[in-house]
């Protein structure tokens, strides 16, 4: 879904869901090639999954690449336990920032052009389903950033 009509616009925002279990997208082993250290990512199908799902809603949406500083917004969904560690929040892992790391690059060339445009979030949770939303997965949104 989109709001606003123009990517500069403050109103503008992108937001989409990707269902699914979340995974880690941490660097896992590290390979060289042609004199070149590459990490190789762990988790690399959840990051394609991620790709996948915005590139569908940018062509159902219409909506154009944010350019520009942009605020990101994130609520990660886990399947919630039969015996949680706590009632509201999953204190264990995937963290936060690996499960983003790998979709963050994917998004680039799709969402924005590079996610060193992403300069701060506006929501960042990791939550269990139930409550909020039935399914586990990832709800993310892309907006311009205030005062830009």
């Amino acid at each position: 879904a989109r709001v606003g009509d123009d990517a500069t616009d403050q109103a503008y925002m992108i937001q989409f869901f990707v269902e699914g279990t979340p995974r880690s997208t941490q660097t896992g082993s590290v390979v060289n090639a042609a004199g070149r250290r590459i990490p190789i990512r762990r988790g690399a199908e959840w990051s394609e999954q991620c790709r996948a799902v915005a590139i569908r809603s940018r062509n159902a949406e219409g909506w154009k690449m944010l350019a520009g500083p942009i605020s990101m917004g994130c609520a990660i969904y886990m399947k919630r336990p039969k015996k949680p560690k706590h009632p509201c929040w999953p204190m264990s892992g995937p963290d936060i920032l690996n499960v983003l790391k790998g979709p963050m690059d994917a998004w680039q060339g799709v969402v924005y052009a590079n996610d060193s445009q992403i300069v701060g979030f506006h929501r960042l949770y990791k939550m269990w389903t139930g409550s909020w939303r039935a399914q586990p997965g990832l709800l993310v949104e892309f907006r311009p950033a205030r005062g830009a």
